[in-house]
């Protein structure tokens, strides 16, 4: 994967239409991910992580799907 660019948010004048295009296009993925079925849970991926350095390490968060693929 190619380095990002930075780019300034709080000024979107400067913002590259295909920059635009392209995050656009990647929240409409996730959105149909998401409508399909396919996250993980925010209150799981906190207790996995809260779990981390711990005796009582968690796994790895599963697809609210129920898929063991995400």
């Amino acid at each position: 994967m190619a380095n990002p660019k930075k780019i300034d948010l709080e000024n979107p004048a400067l913002i590259p239409a295909g920059e635009v295009r392209r995050m656009l296009a990647e929240v409409r993925q996730a959105d149909r991910q998401v409508k399909s079925g396919h996250y993980i849970k925010h209150e799981d991926v906190k207790a996995w992580l809260s779990s981390w350095g711990t005796d009582r390490e968690l796994p790895v968060p599963k697809c609210a799907c129920g898929s063991p693929e995400f």
